[in-house]
């Protein structure tokens, strides 16, 4: 039975492909940030939700998995944002392509669909001072649906 982790690899593979975001793909860690020097992704999963109130059988999981877009901050903030704003439209057009993260219907990670349920949350980052913007961030908000079945042992 795959879980998170398989959705959020699914997502990495899918989003590591494109030649935008090539080698600049984590899941879960910020050091790609700072190790890039160009826009990187950092993917993190927000929560679930699942459709069943009985334990065993089948049941239907939302994963609600963040891509959070890094800029660098530069002396031409207009530059910075747009930039992100189109590796944040190119994350969308992957994710709206690719309803199965690339995996195909019937996916071993029972991805039944993916979308895009916002990605409009801009934000900056700060260094460890708290003094100096760093980069922009903007956060695109991915569900994936996933079908669950449950064996239970007799």
């Amino acid at each position: 039975m795959a879980g998170y982790k398989e959705v959020l690899d699914d997502l990495f593979d899918l989003l590591n492909a494109s030649p935008v975001f090539k080698n600049n793909v984590s899941r879960h860690d910020f050091s790609v940030i700072s190790e890039s020097g160009s826009t990187a992704i950092v993917l993190r999963v927000g929560g679930f939700d699942h459709r069943q109130e009985a334990f065993g059988g089948e049941y239907d999981v939302t994963w609600s998995l963040f891509i959070d877009i890094y800029e660098p901050y530069s002396a031409h903030v207009e530059e910075d944002v747009n930039t992100l704003v189109k590796a944040r439209d190119t994350v969308i057009n992957l994710i709206e392509k690719n309803s199965y993260l690339g995996k195909g219907p019937g996916n071993e990670s029972g991805i039944v669909m993916a979308g895009v349920n916002r990605g409009d949350m801009l934000g900056v980052v700060f260094d460890e001072g708290e003094r100096t913007v760093t980069h922009f961030t903007l956060n695109v908000l991915v569900d994936v649906h996933q079908h669950h079945t449950v064996v239970l042992a007799e």
